[in-house]
């Protein structure tokens, strides 16, 4: 299996396996002869699968193109390519979720994954470290997004900033917010933490975030179209917690 798909299945894997972990702590009401059946089987997925994929090696290809996984830090965020397989990782380098200096090293790393066929007829999957970019770019990397064109969309959450990138080379195409002034209205963010995107409907959607928690709503050209959320963080209609 594709380093890639590792990274993508370990993310997805392990963050559910915390949460039946969450649930269980905090259900002291039931016991685990009263579990159900799927709950069990659930489980046991989740645990299978984490334990699986932990055990497949980097290759040595691979393992001597990429930094130390010291020197990669904290990967806030794995973006997969709609049209093949590629995948991105968004990391922090030496940077944490407080940090305020600028990353001087790349912190997108594009990996592809091809697949033959061995003597045996059993299929083989090897990853490659094709580029890096995004040095002197970003502060505290937070979502990283593949449009159906295969542009990606990245988010900094001290920055305040969400940017289009060129899939290839990492050239800025588009910036959204302004550089370390967080607030509110059409063209400010604070704390973005995602984005989608709806080519077909001319649509970019920004969650912004741990700040304003809100949806802002974008044209592909960065024009402010309008938002979810009514301004407010609660449960109250139309509000929103996160």
């Amino acid at each position: 299996r594709g380093l890639g798909m590792t990274f993508l299945l370990l993310v997805v894997g392990l963050g559910a396996f915390v949460s039946v972990r969450f649930l269980h702590n905090d259900d002291t009401t039931t016991s685990p002869s009263s579990a159900t059946k799927e709950q069990v089987a659930v489980q046991n997925d989740f645990l299978h699968n984490v334990t699986h994929y932990e055990a497949i090696p980097w290759s040595v290809g691979l393992r001597q193109a990429m930094p130390s996984s010291s020197s990669i830090g904290q990967v806030a965020a794995v973006a997969v390519s709609p049209s093949g397989p590629r995948t991105y990782l968004f990391a922090r380098r030496s940077n944490t979720y407080t940090a305020h200096a600028v990353i001087e090293n790349a912190a997108i790393f594009v990996l592809d994954t091809t697949t033959t066929t061995n003597n045996d007829n059993n299929a083989e999957a090897t990853t490659t470290l094709q580029t890096q970019f995004g040095q002197d770019l970003f502060v505290t990397p937070h979502g990283l997004y593949c449009d159906t064109e295969g542009y990606l969309w990245a988010t900094d959450t001290t920055l305040h900033q969400v940017w289009k990138l060129h899939p290839e080379t990492g050239e800025i195409l588009l910036t959204l917010g302004h550089a370390r002034t967080p607030g509110k209205g059409p063209y400010h963010f604070n704390r973005p933490t995602d984005v989608v995107v709806d080519i077909a409907a001319n649509q970019v959607f920004v969650a912004d975030g741990y700040g304003n928690s809100r949806v802002a709503i974008f044209t592909l050209d960065g024009t402010y179209v309008g938002e979810y959320g009514n301004g407010r963080r609660g449960s109250d209609p139309g509000a929103f917690d996160i």
